[in-house]
């Protein structure tokens, strides 16, 4: 087996213990909103909050998932109080969602609470550390970055 190919198992192999890991240090204990929405409509609002209001397609797009599967994240988030659903004014047969003011405001508490976790974590390597890390995930993203062939 070639080099190339044990690195590839090797990343295939860690990626799910780095989600677990950092989902673990990150997210214990848990905010308040993360007991409520699952990983999915955290990424559904973290787009609605930096893109604005967005309609189902644009969401399943966005979120990399199925448009049943954005219609049921819009229905949760809107239940929950987070989203609503707005007639497009250029086209009243499309709808849009967006974050409510409640939704906006427990997002950005969340993201916070995670921000503050991440920060201690990263407090724990010296500034060369934390630049490496950085690289590292700047290539990750470069690497697996939608629309790039394989």
């Amino acid at each position: 087996m070639s080099e190339l190919t044990e690195q590839a198992k090797y990343l295939i192999q860690l990626m799910p213990r780095l989600h677990k890991m950092i989902s673990g240090r990150v997210s214990w204990p848990p905010h308040p909103l993360a007991r409520k929405l699952t990983v999915s409509q955290m990424h559904a609002m973290g787009y609605l909050a930096a893109r604005g209001p967005l309609t189902m397609r644009e969401l399943a797009q966005c979120c990399q998932i199925a448009m049943p599967s954005a219609s049921e994240t819009a229905d949760r988030l809107v239940r929950l109080g987070m989203a609503q659903r707005k007639s497009d004014p250029r086209d009243r047969r499309r709808v849009r969602l967006q974050v409510t003011a409640k939704g906006r405001k427990e997002f950005l508490a969340q993201q916070a609470y995670a921000c503050n976790r991440f920060t201690k974590l990263l407090d724990t390597l010296d500034a060369g550390e934390r630049r490496q890390l950085l690289n590292a995930f700047k290539i990750i993203e470069r690497v697996l970055a939608p629309g790039r062939k394989p």
